[in-house]
Order: C-alpha cells, then structure tokens, then sequence
C-alpha cells in the first residue's frame, strides 16, 4: 500500500490556523473496507426422465428461475455452479436434475474478493483554533474522500467533523458523514436478511482518543474502526 498527503494551503497563527490537504491511498490488494452494496444473481431448476436411450419421457426441462441475492463487500464476487445429476430408476430409466446456484459448499461460501488493485482520493480542509484557556485546541474538518474500486462507480464520502482537548492527555472527537455504501456494525447482523434495506446513508460517529504518555495513544470509536491503538517511535 502507498499513501502519499500534500498540504496545499496552511495560513495563520497560533491562535487560528487553517489548512487544506489532498491525499491518496493506492491498494494492490484487498477491497474497500465497509463498503457494501447489494447485489443478486440468477438461479434456476428443472428435472426430466429419459429411457434408458435418452429419449424424453416426462419432466419439464424448462428453466424454473429465481432470484437470489445477498449483502456484499465491494470487490466481492460471488460464485455461482451448475449441477446437473443423474440417477437411475427402477424401472431403468433416467431422471435427470440440473440446477445453477451460489456454491456454499466450500470454506469461504461462494464469495471471494481482494485480487484487484484500488485507489482512494481524499481532501480535507480544517480549522485550528486555541481554547480561551490557551490550553489545547479545537479542530473543525471538513472533508470528502472518493474511492475507485474496477467496475463499480466512484463510492463517495462527505464528512464534517470537530475533535477537542478536553485535558493534556484527552481528545474528544464527533463526526457526521455521508456514506451510501456504509453499513454499521450494529447493523451488520441484521443484515444477513438480504431482503433488509439499506440504512439511512448518514451516520454519526462519537469517540476520544487518550495518550498514556509520550509514546502510547488509545483510541475508541462508536463507528468501525471501534478500537484505535497507536505507537509513537
């Protein structure tokens, strides 16, 4: 992974400074994490029996079709087989089945993903002020990050956030952002239903971060990432 951060614009002075970043992420691997977005496929079945020369007896080889369809990450694909078996009657003839369906037969399920390489463009702009007690900072952000995954549309995020030190060793930290392809992970559970619909695509997230000392940062969040933990060398 490369993930290079220009500063473009910095003005100001201790008591308010402003600064507008553009940035980029470029994966070789992997896909996107929390983002999903839902997705079906076509499934069908049909059954026949033919005489022991192959000639048609009963059945209905028409496609009965139906569709099926799942929450998935974006870059996750999903494998779909056809089977088709034959056995053998009493009577000797043959009875056919064939049908095309999502392989749960193996480990992973039939979802697989993380052989494209993606990228991700992010700007953001702040406002550093000092507290009346020339104590510690506030911060205002604002922000929009944009993700290119291959064969999907551009996934956006808009956010606006503030962060706040409440003590030497404490921030606080609040943000709203706007993400279509975000599930949370208190829903995350819930949306094993694939009929469920997507939740309302804008998302508050509280947390703090604590510094234990000069080299130890502890961080946690109400949104993914829950737990932050950071080593200073």
């Amino acid at each position: 992974n490369f993930r290079p951060k220009y500063m473009l614009y910095k003005s100001g002075d201790l008591k308010k400074m402003t600064a507008f970043t553009i940035g980029g992420h470029l994966h070789t691997r992997g896909a996107p994490e929390y983002k999903w977005q839902h997705k079906s496929w076509t499934e069908w079945y049909r059954s026949w029996t033919v005489d022991s020369n192959g000639n048609y007896i009963s059945g209905d080889t028409t496609r009965k079709t139906s569709t099926a369809s799942d929450w998935l990450r974006i870059g996750e694909t999903v494998s779909v087989t056809t089977n088709r078996d034959t056995f053998i009657t009493e009577q000797g003839t043959q009875k056919i089945y064939e049908n095309r369906y999502a392989d749960y037969s193996q480990f992973s399920g039939p979802f697989s993903s993380g052989d494209k390489a993606w990228g991700e463009i992010f700007l953001a702009y702040t406002v550093s002020k000092l507290k009346t007690s020339g104590r510690g900072r506030i911060n205002y952000n604002l922000g929009a990050s944009f993700t290119f995954y291959p064969g999907y549309p551009v996934i956006p995020r808009y956010y606006a956030g503030l962060d706040y030190d409440a003590r030497q060793n404490l921030k606080l930290i609040v943000s709203v952002f706007y993400d279509k392809y975000f599930i949370p992970l208190y829903l995350e559970d819930n949306m094993s239903d694939s009929s469920d619909p997507a939740p309302f695509p804008v998302f508050i997230d509280l947390g703090f971060m604590y510094a234990k000392n000069e080299h130890w940062r502890i961080g946690l969040h109400f949104q993914r990432p829950t737990l932050a933990l950071y080593y200073k060398f």
